[in-house]
């Protein structure tokens, strides 16, 4: 799930020398909804629970590379690092100053990660539907994270995530009527492989990426 800053402008120069693109989740969603266009090569590049360290090493290669990408965020952990406003990219998450900043950039575009669903526990694995939990109480519980999330977002940025990511890529089926109830026009998985989008909304919904991890090449991740 780390791969170093060296390897990162690695890929970024094969994504340019091959002719890719990299777009936005609202970049895809308006091509879906609003016939916008996209490029012949679009690629989106995501960073998931929003690691300090994204600031620190991977905005400025986008600058560099003239990139973009989306950093999905978990509401409690910049909170957490908000109140102590700690900044270390060993450790540390985004505060909400930061996350002011780095929008003001154009290089970043971020996405609702739960408030506090990302843990496996003995009672919950992520935002999973526990197996004897009622259909009403999933929904309220669920629906008063992500909602809180999407509240401090309008709060401290003005600003609305369109996608939500699946904590550890659990999902269940119960999930995906209340991402869509909550206006979520495409949700993100941890499927691995690559999309085929039409103009039709339900494409956009449990979205597949490839995990770069540091043991494989992007060139076998993405082909010939």
């Amino acid at each position: 799930y780390i791969i170093n800053p060296n390897t990162f402008e690695s890929d970024l120069k094969y994504l340019k020398e091959n002719n890719y693109t990299t777009i936005t989740m609202t970049d895809l969603i308006n091509y879906v909804y609003d016939n916008a266009k996209l490029p012949e090569k679009p690629i989106i590049i995501t960073f998931d629970d929003g690691h300090y360290n994204n600031l620190t090493y991977a905005l400025p290669l986008l600058e560099k590379y003239d990139m973009v990408a989306v950093i999905s965020i978990v509401g409690q952990y910049t909170d957490t690092y908000t109140k102590s406003n700690e900044a270390n990219p060993n450790y540390s998450y985004l505060r909400w100053s930061d996350i002011q900043d780095i929008m003001k950039t154009n290089r970043i575009e971020f996405q609702n990660h739960t408030y506090n669903f990302h843990s496996i526990t003995k009672t919950r694995n992520g935002c999973m539907k526990n197996k004897n939990e009622s259909e009403s109480s999933y929904t309220k519980i669920l629906s008063e994270d992500i909602t809180k999330l999407q509240n401090e977002f309008n709060t401290y940025t003005q600003y609305t995530p369109n996608t939500f990511t699946y904590p550890f890529g659990a999902v269940s089926k119960s999930s995906i009527p209340i991402i869509k109830e909550l206006g979520f026009k495409a949700s993100l998985s941890c499927e691995e492989g690559i999309n085929v989008i039409s103009r039709n909304p339900d494409d956009l919904y449990l979205l597949k990426r490839y995990n770069r991890s540091n043991n494989i090449s992007i060139q076998k991740i993405l082909g010939p």
